[in-house]
């Protein structure tokens, strides 16, 4: 095969690598359209930033709203360790079926304590 078949042969892969994902990405906006952010499926991963220690870091997956789903984590980490407070790095994604998309900082930041 010589340098410009390859180039166009790597240029049709590439167009049908980027149909399949808009196909995807089309798939996911419906999903999204649909979704009720307040009766959805969050899983909150509450990582012990005293692991090294002995802690336990958490994944909790919850569903109803972000705030319920925060401090469901939060109350689940806190009895697993022993403790009344939450030392530990968030992580938080919505679920919606196999996939999950993180959800920013500022959104879940204010449910969580202090």
């Amino acid at each position: 095969m010589d340098l410009k078949s390859l180039l166009i042969s790597n240029a049709k892969e590439n167009i049908e690598s980027l149909r399949k994902a808009i196909t995807e990405n089309e798939k996911l906006l419906l999903s999204l359209e649909q979704i009720d952010v307040n009766n959805a499926e969050y899983r909150v991963h509450l990582h012990d930033l005293w692991e090294n220690e002995g802690g336990k870091s958490t994944t909790t997956t919850t569903k109803g709203t972000l705030k319920e789903a925060i401090k469901r984590a939060e109350q689940r980490f806190k009895q697993i360790n022993h403790r009344s407070d939450v030392q530990a790095n968030y992580s938080v994604d919505l679920l919606i079926g196999k996939e999950r998309y993180s959800v920013p900082k500022c959104y879940w930041q204010q449910f969580k304590e202090n």
